[in-house]
């Protein structure tokens, strides 16, 4: 079955003994908890590390109006942007949805909110049990099954890491950008 953020939430409150949801809609304490957890808990996991699925790069698009500051563009930051990773240039700020820098092109790499559907499953369960974490006293009550959903994301969190890290082959010496400009 296909991931989804209402499936994702429907299993983490079985999990807890609680009703399976269909949406977020559904006018039940378990739907109602995780309409109000679910999106800024996903975030949260995206930008806690740094998740190769959920990376891109992105040429950002200038802006025509001049920097309100000491620089001489500015950019459009990418509307699904969470984190910015690395850029291509090295001084530059962001301020609210824009990029200012010195570099008359810049491009970054970006953390951003994977479509639910294509999570790897090593994430989604980990999400899951972080979100049972988060549910537990809402729904049950218990803070005891609180912790434990705790203790069980952080095992689940090192094992996503772990398959997660192992998606991207390591670098060579010689293929950092920064030692590129340090050879130049």
């Amino acid at each position: 079955m296909a991931n989804s953020a209402v499936s994702i939430c429907s299993n983490a409150l079985v999990l807890l003994g609680d009703q399976p949801i269909a949406s977020f809609t559904d006018g039940d304490t378990g739907s109602l908890v995780a309409n109000q957890l679910y999106t800024t808990t996903y975030h949260a996991m995206l930008t806690e590390t740094l998740w190769h699925f959920a990376t891109r790069t992105e040429n950002l698009v200038q802006l025509t109006d001049k920097p309100k500051n000491n620089y001489k563009y500015k950019y459009q930051l990418p509307s699904d942007l969470l984190y910015i990773v690395s850029a291509d240039c090295t001084r530059y700020e962001v301020y609210e949805r824009e990029l200012y820098s010195d570099m008359p092109k810049v491009q970054i790499e970006m953390i951003y909110p994977v479509d639910e559907m294509n999570l790897p499953s090593y994430f989604a369960k980990a999400l899951e049990y972080n979100l049972a974490s988060l549910f537990a006293i809402p729904i049950t009550g218990n803070a005891t099954r609180a912790d434990y959903y705790r203790s069980l994301y952080e095992l689940e969190l090192k094992r996503a890491k772990r398959a997660d890290a192992s998606q991207r082959p390591g670098y060579k010496m010689g293929e950092d950008r920064l030692l590129a400009v340090r050879n130049v």
